[in-house]
């Protein structure tokens, strides 16, 4: 099939010259863009087939997500213009992205599209089907972060409260007391759960994968993670399995969802979509700000930084992967932790020598180790000597919430 491209110059007057330099210079252009392995193929169909093929790398939740993506916001655009892989500019890209924030597409979600539009290329690149990655070209929006709002400890008991005898008990108690994503809260079973031993074992999750919801291992191995159970909330899981017995007694009981902690009265497990919609209304009922579900999860992990837990102790129990994702989140929680840190730098080193906070330690016998004071840890000092540093009594999440 041949492809006309108009001059725009008039039919009269001598503009031969000028049309064969144009032609010149539009061959130039296509010879650049056919490689060796070039396909006149259209942009959307291309991203369909790329995504079959890379199909098997990724998480079949992930898969979906990117299909329907493709399928719904970026495939349609450019099937509308009738864009071939091999047009495909720069320009072209930029022109998607500025109709799509212009259509109230938010500045993350269209960097999103961008992340499939310029992964999919770049393996047209390495396939020798088109000669460069036109995403390199473009001017993205700026990402907008967003500030997660939490509770404080009183707000906390107010919820947890309100949330007694409804459905979304179970979803409240654990997400406020241990900070667990939406995810990982509906895919918690009891077989997960020792009452005993005060732990539990996050290990899976509930997804929506093809409309169906799905139980599959954590994304990554650091979600996979074991946290203590504070002694309140042990009582309270107690009080939820015996619930959930009687109910299970029944006639028209769904036994399917049996080791879930977090289903209904009838048996079923309680939708993701559910839970999503329903915990800013139990807000709004008892008075509260309305907040997601997730910034439960960052309520959680607030109240532990502000009691003294450390940013490494949080990614452990937060289940990141990496120590920058939890430093760059909670960052803005350490305000007060701050100013803590500065008073300790005025006591320690500012107040003048004699004050009763100055102390000269006793010498010991010779050879004799020192005993480790209750709740007391090992340091040495800038000098090289060896002292033990009282800390203030573990965490606990009872005494915050409780």
């Amino acid at each position: 099939m041949q492809k006309c491209i108009g001059t725009g110059l008039s039919v009269k007057g001598n503009n031969k010259r000028k049309a064969e330099k144009m032609m010149r210079d539009t061959l130039a252009e296509w010879e650049a863009k056919i490689t060796v392995n070039y396909e006149n193929i259209a942009f959307g169909e291309y991203l369909s087939r790329w995504l079959e093929e890379i199909r098997h790398t990724l998480e079949e939740s992930t898969y979906e997500n990117y299909k329907g993506v493709i399928q719904t916001s970026i495939a349609p655009f450019f099937d509308a213009e009738g864009m071939n892989l091999a047009e495909l500019t720069g320009a072209d890209l930029q022109r998607f992205y500025n109709r799509r924030i212009e259509a109230g597409i938010s500045p993350n979600t269209v960097r999103r599209y961008h992340a499939i539009i310029h992964h999919a290329l770049g393996a047209a690149v390495k396939r020798r089907k088109i000669a460069a990655n036109p995403a390199d070209e473009v001017e993205l929006p700026k990402q907008v972060k967003h500030i997660a709002r939490f509770f404080d400890a009183e707000q906390s008991r107010k919820l947890l409260q309100a949330s007694k005898g409804t459905k979304l008990e179970p979803v409240v108690l654990i997400a406020t007391c241990f900070g667990l994503r939406r995810g990982e809260i509906l895919g918690l079973r009891w077989s997960c759960v020792d009452l005993q031993r005060g732990v539990l074992r996050v290990e899976g999750v509930i997804a929506k994968i093809g409309g169906k919801l799905v139980y599959k291992r954590p994304k990554t191995e650091a979600s996979v993670r074991c946290l203590p159970i504070p002694h309140a909330v042990v009582e309270a899981l107690k009080s939820l399995w015996q619930q959930q017995e009687e109910n299970r007694k029944r006639r028209r009981y769904n036994h399917a969802w049996d080791d879930f902690v977090c289903v209904d009265a009838q048996g079923n497990i309680l939708h993701p979509d559910y839970v999503t919609h329903a915990l800013p209304k139990l807000c709004a009922q008892c008075g509260l700000p309305e907040i997601r579900l997730h910034e439960l999860r960052h309520t959680n992990i607030s109240i532990l930084l502000d009691r003294g837990a450390s940013m490494k102790e949080v990614q452990e129990w937060a289940g990141h992967s990496r120590f920058s994702t939890t430093a760059d989140t909670y960052a803005h929680v350490l305000a007060g932790s701050k100013n803590r840190l500065a008073q300790s730098i005025d006591s320690a080193l500012l107040e003048p020598i004699g004050s009763e906070t100055v102390r000269k330690r006793p010498a010991r016998a010779r050879g004799k180790k020192e005993e480790n004071p209750e709740n007391a840890v090992f340091s040495r000092s800038f000098t090289g000597g060896a002292y033990w540093t009282r800390t203030s009594d573990p965490i606990d999440v009872n005494d915050v919430l409780y």
